[in-house]
């Protein structure tokens, strides 16, 4: 499995319960800073989900978190906000839930600042092409060969977690390794995004909702990949 990493977003003091103080909720903490220190935490992340998943190695869906940072950078407290893991997550939400409390981040500016993370949790079971791209089934963000596209294509497939449904209006973000070498495309109602004209050489991967590609060698024909991701799309 993997986890997804969208933007964490601080509470503001006139959000819904629970409603921070003047006192206790109004700092500020770079996102960036957040990030880093969550992803620091990746192999705890990991290890609750392994603990949780023994029955259903295929759970996935999405946890939210609400945790409070103080004026030292210690995580005060922290709680579940949501789960839309299936029957069978309960375990892994707590676990996830419970972490925070044992994180420090740099002091925030301004006293204690709140935040809610959501944690995507996205199996990494083989998946196949709603759309056709290919009768394999293939682990998520594998590049395959595509028929029907110009040679210098790149076509990407958005699927909800488990592979169930296409996901439309997704962002879609190609790094190229050169100049102007980030380019995006949203996906259509069969969550297809197609970047023409990539180039004849070099290497690229792709980028939603905090799920990357491997990386594909360009110069190989028209070139495809299925991408699993949560059921609301990040931009």
């Amino acid at each position: 499995m993997d986890f997804a990493e969208p933007e964490p977003t601080p509470t503001s003091a006139s959000a819904p319960q629970p409603r921070p103080s003047a006192a206790d909720g109004q700092g500020s903490i770079d996102d960036r800073v957040v990030r880093n220190v969550v992803r620091s935490h990746l192999a705890t992340l990991r290890t609750c989900y392994a603990r949780g998943s023994e029955r259903d190695a295929t759970l996935a869906g999405q946890i939210t978190v609400r945790f409070t940072i103080g004026p030292t950078g210690a995580v005060t407290s922290s709680e579940l906000v949501a789960s839309t893991l299936p029957t069978g997550g309960e375990t892994i939400a707590r676990c996830i839930a419970g972490l925070p409390n044992g994180w420090v981040f740099p002091p925030p500016i301004g006293g204690s600042v709140v935040i809610t993370h959501p944690f995507t949790l996205l199996s990494d079971d083989p998946v196949r092409s709603l759309a056709g791209l290919s009768t394999r089934t293939l682990p998520s963000g594998r590049w395959f060969a595509v028929s029907g596209h110009a040679p210098e294509t790149l076509v990407i497939e958005v699927l909800t977690a488990g592979g169930q449904r296409p996901v439309s209006a997704a962002q879609v973000q190609l790094e190229l390794h050169g100049p102007d070498a980030t380019r995006v495309a949203t996906t259509d109602t069969r969550g297809l995004a197609v970047f023409t004209d990539v180039g004849p050489r070099g290497i690229a991967v792709v980028r939603v909702a905090g799920r990357t590609s491997e990386s594909v060698l360009l110069g190989r024909g028209a070139m495809g990949t299925v991408m699993l991701i949560a059921d609301t799309p990040t931009k």
